[in-house]
């Protein structure tokens, strides 16, 4: 499939302003691209005048058959008047691809309901339309209002085929929530659905949780940075218990709260079997709450990607997940642990150093902890043998001067444990793991 970059051309990479000449260069490798059988274009990053796009629309107009189209960021520093022009403009050209137009992503330009309606020509009766991009647009609740009205043409009761809607980085709030849930209850094939960063309260986001219960066939959903509640979190569990091929979910800075994040963790216990990526970063979990994580994920056979960040869970948090990481037959696929900001001190390190290393996790991100200078150095020694300290990621926002409370029960804890038990969870796979579990085993904290 033939397709056209307009940074791989002769204009480049630069963030430029088409001008009538540097539009007519564009016209002309489009022309190029056209005779080759072109089906795919993206024009993103140039700023086009109205001039320009009038000089490239004919060409486009003559490109039918096109699949996929990347619109994103072409009006950047242009007036409204004349970035809605051009909008009308290059939207108008393509509607000879509306019977095969597959792809279009409208990302980074400054659309708001003007826009909304500048680009109407585009998502208007387009059958063929399975993916929309619209991120970072400007969008407000009555843009949302226009956005389910234009793309549900067929009619309010009909089904709506995207297999993918990313809405994300707008500010719709929550009657723009309300507004899009009408159109996400009729995403019925959707696989990837994104409804983050929009500024949407408790009230739109029920409304978008309880919308994702017709969306049987999904298998991607971001909800990052966005304000559910308990009651949120839990009507958005009862939903994606209807989705089974469920396998990644980001909910980070979602203020699930404990209960919700609970209830979300119990659906999980039982469903989406083949769930590989889950973010619960920053819903104010506390330690009790690892016990609710170790014991719904414990057995997920295809969980490799689990983050905690900016969840107080502390150096307890630490001591429960690395027990069960280590014992054998639970979190069998896990590759990355994520504790950024968690209220790590240099004994959860040292101890979550020792669990990498018996269990052989190629990531585990601990930046914007509370390890000591003494803590670096000796989890750097024990990750010596198993990738090096780098399996921490960057510690920029570790703070190194952090003195720890003798008399601390967690710490107590830690220091009390018998790390061979760890040492007996490691992939002994051949000799040099069965090595390294007894060098864990001999080495004391």
């Amino acid at each position: 499939m033939a397709s056209f970059d307009i940074a791989a051309g002769a204009l480049g990479t630069s963030r430029d302003v088409l001008d009538e000449a540097k539009a007519e260069a564009l016209a002309a490798e489009l022309r190029s691209a056209q005779e080759a059988g072109c089906t795919e274009i993206r024009l993103t990053g140039k700023s086009f005048t109205r001039e320009a796009a009038a000089i490239v629309a004919p060409v486009l107009s003559a490109m039918s058959g096109l699949v996929k189209v990347d619109m994103s960021d072409v009006i950047a520093s242009r007036p409204e008047d004349e970035g809605l022009d051009v909008l009308r403009t290059l939207s108008g050209a393509l509607v000879g691809s509306k019977d095969t137009l597959v792809e279009l992503n409208l990302s980074d330009n400054a659309l708001g309901e003007k826009g909304i309606r500048a680009c109407a020509a585009l998502l208007e009766e387009f059958e063929a339309l399975r993916r929309l991009y619209l991120e970072n647009n400007g969008l407000s609740a009555e843009a949302c209002a226009l956005i389910a009205e234009v793309l549900m043409f067929r009619g309010e009761e009909e089904e709506l085929p995207l297999t993918l809607f990313h809405f994300h980085d707008n500010m719709c709030g929550d009657l723009g929530g309300v507004n899009l849930s009408k159109l996400v209850a009729k995403l019925t094939q959707v696989t990837s659905l994104r409804f983050s960063k929009t500024r949407c309260g408790r009230e739109g986001c029920a409304a978008i949780a309880a919308a994702v219960a017709s969306c049987e066939a999904l298998e991607v959903a971001n909800f990052e940075d966005v304000t559910f509640g308990g009651d949120g979190a839990a009507v958005l569990a009862r939903s994606l218990e209807k989705c089974p091929s469920l396998r990644h979910l980001n909910v980070r800075d979602s203020m699930l709260e404990e209960e919700g994040a609970e209830e979300l963790l119990e659906m999980l216990s039982t469903n989406a079997e083949g769930l590989e990526f889950l973010d619960l970063s920053g819903n104010d979990l506390m330690a009790d709450s690892v016990e609710k994580v170790v014991a719904c994920l414990k057995e997920k056979p295809a969980l490799k990607y689990l983050a905690l960040d900016d969840n107080e869970i502390g150096n307890k948090g630490v001591f429960l997940l690395g027990q069960a990481i280590t014992t054998p037959g639970q979190f069998p696929a896990l590759t990355t642990l994520s504790l950024k900001g968690c209220d790590v001190s240099a004994a959860g390190a040292t101890f979550l150093a020792r669990v990498v290393a018996a269990r052989g996790l190629e990531s585990a991100p601990l930046d914007g902890n509370f390890i000591s200078e003494a803590g670096l150095e000796e989890c750097a020694a024990l990750l010596e043998s198993a990738g090096g300290i780098d399996v921490f990621g960057p510690l920029e926002d570790n703070d190194e001067d952090f003195e720890e409370e003798e008399d601390d029960e967690d710490i107590a804890e830690i220091k009390a444990f018998d790390v061979s038990k760890l040492g007996a969870a490691a992939p002994a796979e051949d000799a040099a793991a069965d090595d390294l579990a007894d060098a864990l085993a001999k080495t004391t904290i």
